[in-house]
C-alpha cells in the first residue's frame, strides 16, 4: 500500500572520475572530460539523499530514471493524502469481502467512481473533469492504454466545453454562472497525453475520429447541458492534435 521506494546509492562524492578513478582538480559544474582517460562524466543529485555526485554516464540515466519513480511516487501518495478516509474505507471493505489485498490502483478507481457521483450530482464540473483526469492517470500507470485513451477523449472533450464548479442546480444562480462556459482551453499536459497514447496504439486518424465521437456522444448524452457538440469538438480536437 503506496510504498515508498528505497533508492540504491549511486555515484560518488569523491573528486575522482567514475571511469578511471583518477584525482580531479575541482567538483565539476557540468559534463566534463577526464583529462587521464577522456571519457565524460557528470553531476546529478541524487534522490536517496540529495547530495551531488559524480557519475558515469549509464549512472545518470539510472539516477534519472530514480526521479522519475520518485515523482511518481510522491504524486501516487499526494492523492492518498487527498482522500485518505474515503481510500481506506474501501481498501477495508475489499479486503474483508474478498480476502485479498487490492492494489492501489483498483481502490484509488473506485474513490474516482464514488467522487464521480458527487461531482455529477452537485454541478461540480470542473472537480468531475479532474476526476476524469484522475483515472485516466491510473490506468496509463496500469498500462491499460485503451481505456486511458478514452478517459484522456472525455478529459479533452470536457474542456472543449469549459467546464465549472457550481454546487448547485438552481437554475436563477445557473442563469449567471453556467456550469459550461463554451471556453475551449487544452492544456499542453493533455495534448501530449493523446499524441503519446495514439502513438503507442498506432491509431490512424480516421480512427481517431470514430473513437472520439463515439467517446463524445456516450458523454454528451449523460451530461446533456454540454454546450459544443462532438462533432464540432472533434474540429477542435483535430486542430489542435493533427495541425499542431
Amino acid at each position: 500500500m503506496i510504498n515508498k521506494i528505497e533508492f540504491e546509492e549511486i555515484g560518488s562524492i569523491e573528486l575522482k572520475c567514475p571511469y578511471c578513478k583518477k584525482n580531479l582538480e575541482k567538483f565539476p559544474i557540468r559534463k566534463t572530460e577526464c583529462k587521464n582517460c577522456g571519457k565524460y562524466y557528470y553531476i546529478r543529485t541524487r534522490p536517496l539523499d540529495h547530495l551531488k555526485v559524480i557519475v558515469t554516464e549509464e549512472q545518470m540515466k539510472f539516477i534519472e530514471n530514480q526521479w522519475s519513480q520518485k515523482y511518481r511516487i510522491d504524486e501516487i501518495y499526494n492523492e492518498y493524502l487527498e482522500v485518505q478516509e474515503r481510500f481506506d474505507k474501501i481498501r477495508s471493505s475489499i479486503k474483508n469481502q474478498s480476502n485479498v489485498e487490492p492494489s492501489d490502483n483498483e481502490i484509488f478507481l473506485k474513490v474516482y467512481d464514488e467522487l464521480l457521483d458527487e461531482f455529477y450530482d452537485n454541478y461540480n464540473w470542473g472537480l468531475y473533469r479532474n476526476i476524469k483526469l484522475k483515472i485516466a492517470r491510473s490506468l496509463e500507470r496500469e498500462i491499460r492504454i485503451n481505456e486511458a485513451f478514452q478517459f484522456f477523449l472525455e478529459v479533452f472533450y470536457l474542456d472543449v466545453n469549459g467546464p465549472n464548479n457550481c454546487g448547485t442546480k438552481n437554475q436563477k444562480i445557473l442563469k449567471d454562472f453556467p456550469p459550461f462556459d463554451g471556453y475551449s482551453f487544452i492544456p499542453p499536459g493533455i495534448i501530449y497525453s493523446l499524441n503519446d497514447l495514439m502513438a503507442q496504439l498506432r491509431i490512424k486518424k480516421n480512427d481517431v475520429e470514430n473513437i472520439f465521437i463515439e467517446v463524445a456522444k456516450k458523454l454528451s448524452e449523460k451530461i446533456r447541458i454540454l454546450p459544443v457538440n462532438p462533432e464540432k469538438a472533434w474540429e477542435i480536437y483535430e486542430k489542435d492534435i493533427f495541425e499542431d
